[in-house]
């Protein structure tokens, strides 16, 4: 009987050690699972992010440029029109 009693101690002891295993395994398998989600939320946060910093620069450079080059066609005109009103060709109006 002592010996029935020691083997089944041993049986349970197994069991019990098989199932602190299996559970510390899972354990770490949601952990890692975690865990790479974690990593395909902040690349698809970077993704979205450049996607909108690239769509806003472009968009900005854009508006910057058309007033830059506005802005620098300003004073050429203004000169370019008033050459003509003060210079007058050979022989034309007197």
């Amino acid at each position: 009987m002592v010996a029935s009693a020691a083997a089944l101690a041993v049986l349970v002891a197994l069991v019990a050690v098989d199932l602190v295993t299996r559970c510390a395994a899972a354990v770490l398998f949601l952990a890692v699972v975690a865990v790479r989600l974690a990593e395909v939320r902040v690349a698809a946060a970077d993704f979205l992010t450049t996607l909108v910093v690239v769509s806003a620069s472009r968009w900005i450079e854009e508006t910057r440029a058309s007033r830059t080059a506005s802005a620098s066609w300003r004073p050429v005109v203004s000169v370019a029109l008033a050459e003509r009103s003060v210079w007058w060709p050979p022989g034309g109006r007197s």
